[in-house]
């Protein structure tokens, strides 16, 4: 028997003539914290055709007043690639960002696993996840995050290497909390020269050039000094700026915006620096 083996490569939408067959061992689930939607599966998406490799693979969220397949608003989607007979996309935790119907109401929210062929995309599996209820297209309960409200003190003037950077991921762009199973921690390690380290949780190790300089941004309605980053990460289309808001000698605020293969997201949290 083949060994099953993940297989997250070939962003590009390449097409199949003949149709796939797919089958999930184990559970696919998505998580929201708006403006980000995280599909998670644990397990396998298997590709249980006897032969060739699969068009294009995507998974797609809908929200739909009825049970799917019916009209509704498409959520979130995040393409996986292709994979090969006998093989399978496992154990993965993805994230993209989401777009929440402005709706009222219990809507059926529904993993779609779509192929790309020459007759167009085309549904291969049906993940229901039930219904969830939307007030004005948010989720009741939706906790907030504050920004620490401390005074913001001068930034460091520069980084050099040994210095350590640990940022705790704690709010989306709209200052929503992630629940904390959703939270990373992502250290950056300052290298020789402009090189630095950057290890996030659950992600192995990548190195980065980085730019950093004292500029001047805002903070809770302030105007203040503050410490810049700019990671540009090797042999990928993903670059950050991360702006560091000082509130003691060792810690703070930070703001990320992130952008990976064009897409952009920003996120909020606490830093230390050592």
């Amino acid at each position: 028997m083949k060994k099953l083996f993940c297989a997250l490569a070939m962003m590009l939408c390449l097409m199949r003539a003949e149709a796939s067959t797919f089958a999930l061992d184990g559970d696919l689930s998505w998580k929201i914290t708006e403006p980000r939607c995280t599909f998670t599966m644990v397990g396998g998406i298997q590709n249980t055709s006897p032969a060739g490799t699969s068009g294009t693979i995507k998974l797609v969220l809908w929200a739909t007043k009825n049970p799917f397949p019916s009209l509704g608003s498409i959520v979130a989607e995040y393409t996986l690639g292709q994979v090969s007979a006998g093989y399978q996309f496992s154990d993965f935790s993805v994230k993209t960002s989401s777009n929440v119907p402005t709706v009222t109401g219990d809507y059926h929210f529904t993993i779609a696993v779509l192929e790309f062929t020459t007759a167009g995309w085309q549904n291969r599996l049906l993940v229901d996840t039930g219904t969830r209820n939307l007030v004005s297209g948010n989720f009741p309960g939706q906790l907030k995050w504050k920004i620490p409200t401390a005074k913001v003190t001068p930034p460091i003037p520069s980084l050099m290497v040994t210095n350590q950077l640990k940022l705790s991921l704690k709010a989306s762009e709209y200052l929503n909390a992630f629940p904390s199973d959703s939270r990373t921690v992502t250290t950056v390690s300052i290298d020789f020269g402009t090189k630095a380290f950057v290890k996030t949780t659950n992600v192995k190790k990548t190195s980065a050039s980085f730019k950093y300089s004292v500029k001047k941004d805002t903070l809770n309605g302030k105007k203040v000094n503050a410490g810049s980053l700019y990671l540009d990460y090797s042999n990928s289309s993903t670059y950050a700026t991360i702006t560091l808001f000082f509130q003691g000698p060792n810690s703070g605020t930070y703001k990320s915006v992130e952008t990976v293969a064009s897409k952009q997201e920003t996120t909020w949290g606490t830093f230390t620096f050592k």
